[in-house]
């Protein structure tokens, strides 16, 4: 299948040596690919990803999937292929029946790859209408005001099915979730939108190491310095004050 070689490198998937391979939405600033590559070798797992409860979504995601339980099978689907009154089913105690939302964050077993590469039917294809600029017949460039075009596409969400061992894996949106999507100015999901997610992050980070960080002082860490809260806590000593703004890195 072309579409899924050109997605998992299929190159490297055929060279010996590689046996996982991780995939992230490009903006997602907070994604952290690595964890879930571990989870998915001490588990022994063919896909893991990550989700997050609906519930609790502050923005659109854009192309977000929700992960849903049918017959024993995980599958997903996306958000406009989800009639409105199944996405807002409840459970008996309020909760939604289908409550995980996918942030397209993947870790896949190679061998698992390799074998879904080789069945036609794997990924099937998802309409979107899209806008799209076209030549009238003057010859000038159009870009229409509305959706006039159908998009045809696939998504490697759609893998799920395909895995004998899948596993989702809960996560906090505060600590996984911060998309850049638009350009500065929107109300959301803008390059100052999602500094500030990071940030927030971070000195959530500094705090559970003990360190104190004064009002309106950013702190950012390097990944090079520290890659998780752990690798902070390992770094920084408690009572650490910060007082102006900084930048921790590897020196």
């Amino acid at each position: 299948m072309r579409s899924l070689k050109a997605i998992v490198l299929y190159l490297l998937l055929t060279t010996p040596g590689y046996a996982f391979a991780g995939e992230m939405v490009v903006e997602g600033a907070l994604a952290e690919v690595s964890e879930q590559i571990g989870n998915l070798v001490h588990l022994k797992w063919d896909e893991n990803r990550l989700a997050i409860d609906r519930e609790h979504w502050k923005r659109v995601a854009g192309d977000k999937t929700e992960a849903e339980k049918e017959q024993d099978e995980l599958d997903a689907m996306s958000d406009g292929g989800i009639p409105a009154d199944i996405a807002e089913q409840r459970t008996v105690d309020g909760r939604l029946q289908f409550w995980a939302g996918s942030i397209a964050i993947h870790a896949f077993d190679a061998a698992f790859l390799r074998r879904a590469q080789e069945a036609e039917e794997t990924l099937p294809f998802h309409i979107a209408h899209k806008k799209a600029a076209y030549v009238d017949e003057q010859g000038k460039q159009v870009s229409p005001d509305a959706p006039n075009a159908l998009k045809f596409e696939k998504f490697i969400f759609d893998l799920l099915p395909a895995a004998k061992r899948p596993l989702v894996f809960e996560a906090s949106e505060e600590d996984v979730f911060a998309p850049l999507k638009n350009a500065p100015g929107a109300a959301k999901d803008t390059p100052e939108y999602v500094r500030r997610l990071l940030l927030d992050q971070h000195r959530r980070w500094l705090r559970a190491a003990g360190a104190e960080v004064a009002d309106g002082v950013d702190v950012e860490i390097s990944p090079l310095f520290a890659p998780d809260e752990q690798g902070v806590v390992e770094r920084i000593k408690p009572g650490t004050k910060f007082d102006a703004t900084t930048y921790l890195k590897e020196e």
